[in-house]
């Protein structure tokens, strides 16, 4: 494990303190599994960000409803006309 060291709140790390206390267990147990569920809820948000910029691309809605196969033999078709 790699250790890193960083400056919080009074308020913040006596209420770590608290719950750790309480709930018995270690204090960068506890910032770990908050720290976890943030990141994962932070690449959520991108996703969705992503998502929504694609929304109205009319190529990327066409994979979606016809699928990917459909869509690769769209294209073949396309080029063997040209």
């Amino acid at each position: 494990m790699t250790t890193y060291t960083s400056s919080l709140p009074k308020t913040t790390l006596e209420n770590l303190a608290k719950f750790a206390n309480e709930l018995k267990i270690p204090k960068n147990l506890i910032i770990q599994r908050a720290l976890d569920a943030y990141l994962k809820e932070l690449d959520k948000a991108l996703m969705r960000k992503s998502f929504a910029q694609y929304a109205d691309d009319k190529e990327l809605l066409l994979i979606a409803e016809e699928g990917l196969s459909d869509y690769i033999a769209e294209l073949k078709l396309e080029d063997e006309a040209r």
